[in-house]
């Protein structure tokens, strides 16, 4: 419980209905060829993965790499819903 308590607060992270890759690239004004660029894929590789994050289909090392073209880290976890791990034992 207290190595998660950092991570409470993202359970109350609201996800765009775009993704995060699309937010991410728009808000810094990136085209679907200059994030392709950075990882050696076409625009339609782009549009493909960003569709995929949409979705839900997308792989953790895909948005990793992702991740590194926009000069961010990725996180990813659990945190519980409702309660604690201690009450989730229980």
């Amino acid at each position: 419980d207290q190595k998660l308590k950092i991570f409470q607060k993202a359970s109350s992270i609201i996800v765009p209905s775009g993704g995060w890759i699309n937010t991410i690239r728009t808000t810094l004004n990136m085209t679907l060829e200059q994030l392709g660029g950075k990882l050696n894929i076409t625009k339609q590789g782009i549009s493909k993965i960003e569709d995929s994050e949409s979705k839900g289909t997308i792989t953790i090392n895909s948005l990793k790499e992702v991740g590194e073209a926009f000069d961010m880290k990725l996180g990813y976890g659990f945190v519980p819903k409702d309660s604690s791990i201690q009450e989730l034992i229980r």
